[in-house]
């Protein structure tokens, strides 16, 4: 059998690549589907745990949370997002449009390019390095969002 390496962020992808990997045995292909840690109960979308888990092998990286340091600095809980909104809440800003707005969106884009999962990179490309050495992959899909799994896919 054929083995097929999917680089996917499964908390972000839509139901094609659980669906996708689901079927790929049918058709010859072995699945290994290399993602975030995606906790401790896997979104339903992913189908029935033992179906999916029968056929799919899910190898899980590390991710280092980039925006862990604006968390920080805001004084946010970690079970807080972190978006504009809730900085604007917590700075007190009341109007529609402030020029801590514009800030947030920049620092934002800045410290997030060219995605908030670019800290899941420098893991992803160690274990696929790993993956691609030590099993016959013959082929490889990427899938976003986030672009990130692309980057990663083309390293």
């Amino acid at each position: 059998m054929k083995k097929v390496l999917i680089i996917a962020h499964l908390l972000h992808a839509s139901p094609r690549i659980p669906g996708l990997a689901k079927y790929l045995p049918e058709c010859g292909w072995q699945p290994i589907i290399l993602t975030t840690s995606v906790g401790q109960k896997p979104d339903s979308r992913f189908g029935p745990p033992d179906d999916f888990a029968k056929s799919v092998r899910v190898i899980e990286t590390p991710y280092y949370d980039v925006l862990g340091v604006l968390r920080g600095l805001s004084g946010l809980e970690s079970s807080e997002p972190i978006d504009r909104f809730t900085i604007r809440k917590r700075l007190g800003i009341t109007s529609k449009e402030s020029p801590v707005d514009f800030f947030l969106k920049l620092g934002g884009a800045i410290i997030c390019y060219p995605d908030g999962e670019k800290g899941w990179r420098k893991y992803a490309i160690r274990t696929a390095s790993e993956l691609l050495q030590n099993e016959d992959i013959d082929a490889m899909i990427s899938s976003s969002p986030p672009v990130t799994s692309h980057l990663i896919a083309k390293e």
